[in-house]
């Protein structure tokens, strides 16, 4: 995915993370959604599917660590990468709804930022990600 931006951009004065994320965001609930539509009839393909997103969450990962300026916010997604990557390691088909829901949490809180223009103090819901449920 970085290398598609890097192609893409080409040029990164105009990098803007927030709009990279949500695309990514974007791009991973399609991607579950899929996985969700195709689990049963053909594993082989969504195990792919679900590898293609997990190296989606390592790549915002990374990118977080080179770009962020923001500490907390950091290590809060970090964290949030951590478990959604771990949940998709499992494959588990019954958490798939879960995870979806964990982006849509995660789009809406990097929206606010963005409508905001706050880069320091933004509150993303972690809660959905410390239920009981999503926990392993």
């Amino acid at each position: 995915m970085f290398q598609y931006y890097k192609q893409t951009l080409s040029d990164f004065t105009n990098w803007n993370y927030i709009d990279i994320t949500l695309e990514a965001y974007d791009k991973l609930e399609n991607l579950l959604e899929e996985v969700k539509n195709t689990y049963i009839e053909y594993p082989t393909i969504a195990r792919g599917k679900i590898i293609k997103c997990r190296l989606i969450i390592m790549t915002l990962a990374y990118t977080l660590n080179n770009t962020a300026t923001n500490n907390i916010m950091s290590n809060r997604l970090k964290l949030i990468y951590s478990i959604i990557n771990n949940k998709l390691e499992m494959c588990d088909i019954k958490q798939i709804d879960i995870i979806i829901r964990s982006i849509q949490i995660l789009r809406e809180s990097i929206t606010k930022l963005k409508a905001n223009s706050i880069n320091n103090n933004i509150d993303i819901d972690v809660q959905a990600f410390q239920s009981t449920e999503f926990e392993a």
